[in-house]
């Protein structure tokens, strides 16, 4: 198959997700997601977690910052992040 013949949904539809980090269960992703915040002409992001085959992601951080990068503690229990 052609990758044309995917019907892809989109998770968070028209926002933009970069850099997904499977936790070492493998039951959790970090991801990045930016938008664009037009009136300080400028991007921002954030982490945002989602469970596989559980509830639907969740924002991690908060804030007008450009949080980037997450990675997952050898253990799984904490997250690292820019």
């Amino acid at each position: 198959k052609k990758l044309e013949d995917y019907t892809i949904l989109p998770l968070l539809p028209n926002q933009p997700l970069a850099d997904p980090q499977v936790s070492s269960g493998g039951d959790k992703v970090l991801f990045t997601r930016s938008k664009i915040n037009f009136d300080k002409d400028c991007y921002e992001s954030n982490i945002w977690q989602l469970t596989l085959g559980g509830a639907d992601p969740f924002q991690f951080t908060s804030g007008s910052g450009r949080d980037s990068n997450p990675r997952w503690s050898p253990d799984g229990r904490h997250v690292l992040f820019l």
